[in-house]
């Protein structure tokens, strides 16, 4: 059932809210630029399939799938947690371990997502200098 929520309790719930948001913005950001370079990745593939070089494109394309895969996991948790702050203050279940928890495993898949992009970064630096 839902209770009735004071204004400052609603203001405070939304001000909780702003730190996952910006989170959500950079989750939202990165699997673009993840896409970009899976696509150079797959026509390099084609080229490189046509020639029958350069095995170290199907690892690249894998640590790129990965990081899309973890940074998208992260903005549904983020999502589910802001969901969770709002609940919360709405209906008075308490969510707060959930929301904490959720929290940290968003922001652990955010920066395994970074990781791998730094990891194609490199795979692709040591390509070039070859």
């Amino acid at each position: 059932m839902l209770k009735q929520v004071p204004i400052d309790q609603i203001t405070r719930v939304i001000s909780l809210a702003t730190a996952p948001a910006f989170l959500l913005g950079a989750v939202a950001a990165l699997p673009a630029l993840l896409v970009g370079r899976l696509d150079r990745l797959s026509a390099q593939s084609t080229t490189a399939s046509q020639v029958g070089t350069d095995h170290m494109i199907g690892r690249r394309v894998r640590i790129v799938r990965y990081a899309i895969g973890s940074c998208v996991l992260s903005g549904l948790l983020t999502g589910a947690m802001v969901v969770m702050v709002f609940l919360d203050a709405l209906i008075g279940v308490d969510y707060n371990r959930s929301i904490v928890v959720t929290f940290i495993l968003a922001v652990n898949l955010f920066m395994f997502s970074l990781v791998m992009l730094w990891l194609e970064v490199r795979q692709q630096g040591r390509r070039q200098n070859q």
